[in-house]
Formats: C-alpha cells, sequence, structure tokens
C-alpha cells in the first residue's frame, strides 16, 4: 500500500483544484467506485496524488495504481484491492 512518501507535495501547484479535491475527498467517505476521466494532460494524476497525500496524512490506507495501456489491468487492480479490503 502507499505511504506519504509515495505522494509529491504539489500544493503550490494544484491552482484552482481545490474543489476537485475536496470532492474527491468526500466520495472516499461513499461506498462504491468512482472514476476519474478526462482528455490526457488535464492533471487526473496529480489530482489523484494530491488526494492519496492528503488520505495518508490522516492515516487511511490507499492503493494506487497507474493503468497504462492494459485495459484488463484495471480490473483486476481493483479486484486485489477489493479482496485486501474486505479482508481486514
Amino acid at each position: 500500500m502507499a505511504t506519504r512518501q509515495d505522494f509529491p507535495d504539489r500544493r503550490a501547484y494544484m491552482f484552482g483544484r481545490g474543489p476537485d479535491v475536496d470532492y474527491i475527498l468526500s466520495r472516499v467517505k461513499s461506498k462504491g467506485l468512482s472514476a476519474i476521466v478526462a482528455r490526457p494532460k488535464m492533471g487526473k494524476t496529480w489530482l489523484l496524488e494530491e488526494v492519496g497525500r492528503r488520505l495518508t496524512e490522516i492515516e487511511y490506507l490507499v492503493g494506487y495504481h497507474e493503468c497504462l495501456g492494459e485495459p484488463d489491468q484495471m480490473l483486476r487492480v481493483v479486484s486485489d484491492l477489493f479482496s485486501l479490503v474486505t479482508s481486514l
């Protein structure tokens, strides 16, 4: 699982993304799966890294995986994360 050191602190570069970060953090409290979708180079990775950084600060268990090219790989990652969480 990810630790604080896995997520760079980019708060200074996240201009205007505060509401997006807050919304995603509120989704963490809900059951279900959320997908972050946008065109390339729109800041999805930075947004999720900032959310991950904030969650690790308050000691949430954070799993992070970047899917680069293999669509079925994401399904396996989600399945693995679900299995891990349900076994805790």
